[in-house]
């Protein structure tokens, strides 16, 4: 806010607006109408945006929050639903007065929904989840959970590519966890103020936490203690190099764990092992690939293909074709060189400014090129 003495230096205007000049971005969202009522309740419109299912111009719209794009409000409220059931039968929150929290003391975070669909127009398929709003307020060591890197998951795929001694050919398995964090218990009193779907909670009780929720900043951490005593407690031993990933010295196995997927190469007999064991404690969905299982799976964004000799690991091509597509480069044409110098480099005075939309357009693209990079070595030019 400027003071007095600054704004006089800019030339702007001090004192009251003039009738007839209108703030039209706060005037439809909790300003003064022209008859200098308020009718808007600004902090009900901001958390209608944030909980991206609200009314406008009386008609309910939905928004995905990954890509934007309107939602049917139906399906959203379905899937929603869908999430709460799951909540009430895992229990992963008891509701409990108020005043509990006041007495024995802990935080209180708030919550926010986000609603994808996983599918397309023609046929959706909407997946809506509950998240904390806890938000990073320092550094704490103990709130770390450890990210495999690129190497790791190629160290699998060459492990399945191996021969052995059997001769049998080795598979990799893909295994989902479904809400992997809540099978992991937190370790922290904490609140979360009630979601209106929660039809039998109230606006004087709040939701202890009993499994970690994500959004809360030990959910993450919480989940790895979990799945590394589950993995010990079968047979396998973390890395001394990452302990991320995980090896069975009976049954052979190699395992990478990254956030709730599992990737694992081994004989067919073996990754079935491991399928009923983890099967016994998660919701999962598995996918295996290679001479008895699938030609293609997807893991971490990558497309792994078996391709009758071998297994092939590539970035998922559609980053390679949307940055073609924000290019505009149409046709089959190429270039026998990676790049080429500028006869005449460009001054400082030559240079002109994008606008915005290409700003964000450049990012987008030099974020996905820099992803394709170590997968597509033609690209690190």
């Amino acid at each position: 806010i400027m003071s007095m003495k600054e704004a006089s230096k800019t030339n702007r205007r001090i004192g009251p607006w003039p009738r007839h000049w209108r703030d039209l971005v706060h005037d439809d969202d909790g300003g003064m109408d022209m008859f200098g009522r308020r009718p808007q309740n600004g902090v009900n419109t901001l958390k209608n945006e944030l909980a991206k299912l609200a009314f406008s111009h009386g008609n309910e719209w939905a928004q995905d929050d990954v890509s934007g794009v309107e939602l049917d409000p139906e399906l959203v409220k379905g899937a929603r639903k869908v999430e709460m059931t799951f909540f009430k039968s895992m229990k992963v929150y008891t509701r409990v007065p108020r005043a509990m929290q006041r007495m024995q003391g802990g935080k209180i975070i708030g919550v926010r929904w986000v609603d994808v669909n996983k599918g397309d127009k023609e046929n959706p398929d909407m997946r809506s989840r509950l998240v904390g709003q806890e938000f990073n307020t320092g550094k704490d060591d103990e709130l770390y959970a450890s990210t495999p890197p690129l190497e790791a998951l190629r160290f699998v795929v060459s492990t399945a590519a191996t021969f052995t001694d059997s001769g049998i050919q080795r598979h990799v398995m893909i295994n989902d966890v479904r809400r992997a964090y809540f099978y992991a218990k937190t370790t922290r009193d904490i609140y979360i103020e009630l979601p209106a779907e929660d039809e039998e909670g109230s606006a004087d009780q709040l939701g202890k936490l009993n499994l970690s929720l994500y959004g809360t900043r030990d959910a993450a951490s919480n989940w790895q203690k979990h799945l590394s005593k589950h993995l010990e407690e079968i047979g396998f031993t973390s890395g001394i190099g990452h302990p991320s990933v995980y090896h069975h010295k009976d049954r052979k196995l190699v395992t990478l764990v990254h956030g709730d997927d599992y990737t694992t190469a081994g004989e067919p007999t073996d990754l079935k092992w491991l399928k009923a064991e983890l099967e016994k404690a998660y919701e999962i969905k598995t996918q295996v690939v290679g001479p008895e299982g699938e030609v293609t799976g997807k893991i971490l964004n990558r497309i792994i293909t078996w391709s009758g000799e071998g297994f092939e690991l590539e970035a998922d091509p559609r980053h390679g074709e949307m940055i073609v597509e924000q290019l505009g480069i149409k046709g089959p044409g190429g270039v026998t060189t990676a790049g080429c110098q500028n006869e005449e480099p460009e001054t400082p005075e030559q240079e002109e400014k994008l606008n915005p939309e290409d700003v964000t357009g450049f990012r987008g693209g030099a974020a996905r090129s820099m992803y394709l990079g170590p997968d597509r070595p033609e690209m690190l030019y």
